[in-house]
């Protein structure tokens, strides 16, 4: 009787998990231009999701430690020729081509919470807070705001504005709204 009674509590603690699928993942961006601050929206095509747990009972302990790894080069603005420009003379100024991005703190609340995030891009670590919030759906959506000038990216964001320029009527911003989305199942 204890073993079917310790079976049960078991399997009903289970049905309490979340879980993740790491192929539900999607990472965005807007960078900034004008005066107006029109946003350029895009994402990244190459990069490798890490989740710290795939099934467990508190999202903290499931995303505390998953990291994200993105190849710079895989940047998409839904434009060919913004691709290019932001490729050509911004990411390609970075050190390197990865940006990486670990969960290092996390509050939960009732379908929203706090983030911390640490960034590293140009061989530069920041910490970015994100909010988070839990729609009915299980979609989970966290938006931040990172400003490039933390990453030591002062040539590369010169490059990009004078390449830019005339786009930008001379104002490209240094802050570029950052989030990703994912799905859980509870």
């Amino acid at each position: 009787m204890k073993k079917i009674l310790l079976s049960l509590a078991l399997a009903s603690s289970l049905s309490f998990a979340y879980t993740i699928d790491t192929k539900t993942v999607e990472l965005n961006w807007t960078a900034f231009k004008l005066l107006s601050k029109e946003g350029v929206k895009g994402s990244f095509d190459d990069y490798k999701v890490s989740l710290n747990k795939t099934t467990c009972k508190s999202l903290t302990k499931m995303l505390v430690g998953s990291t994200v790894t993105i190849n710079s080069s895989s940047v998409d603005a839904s434009n060919a020729l913004k691709n290019a420009n932001i490729s050509n003379f911004f990411f390609k100024k970075f050190s390197e081509n990865t940006i990486s991005a670990k969960i290092v703190k996390m509050m939960e609340g009732n379908n929203l919470g706090t983030i911390e995030l640490e960034v590293t891009m140009n061989k530069v670590t920041s910490k970015v807070p994100m909010q988070y919030t839990i729609s009915k759906s299980g979609k989970f959506v966290a938006t931040g705001v990172l400003d490039i000038m933390d990453f030591n990216l002062n040539s590369a964001y010169n490059s990009l504005a004078t390449q830019c320029e005339s786009y930008h009527k001379g104002v490209t911003w240094t802050q570029v709204n950052i989030g990703f989305e994912l799905y859980i199942n509870n």
